[in-house]
């Protein structure tokens, strides 16, 4: 019984242990129809997962977007199109140097000319 606990208890620290998955997705923007973002207004993005002690990028639209992480490893990002069409934002975690190293995620997001 104590070997069989024991091992529990191993495989529960080692799955706790495991490192999170950053998410992405699109928080908010200025809706022209659902899905369709107005491309002349501001849109922002959350995630979870992030570690505090790396950097990121987000890049889309033609746009680097400053990737902010909080404590708790939650992430936004703030940005403006200008440029109507379908983009895909992709995730980056950056090197010592500031090149991205690892593609951790992407979503795209429509944007339209306000009518």
């Amino acid at each position: 019984m104590k070997k069989i606990f024991a091992v529990l208890v191993l495989v529960s620290m080692i799955v706790s242990a495991a490192p999170m998955v950053p998410s992405l997705d699109l928080f908010s923007c200025s809706e022209l129809a659902p899905g369709v973002c107005d491309a002349a207004e501001p849109y922002s993005f959350t995630g979870d997962g992030y570690s505090t002690h790396k950097d990121y990028l987000l890049v889309g639209a033609g746009r680097e977007i400053v990737v902010i992480v909080a404590s708790d490893g939650s992430m936004t990002a703030t940005g403006f199109s200008g440029l109507a069409g379908t983009w895909t934002f992709t995730m980056y975690q950056l090197n010592h140097n500031g090149t991205p190293t690892k593609t951790l995620g992407s979503v795209d997001v429509t944007f339209a000319d306000t009518p």
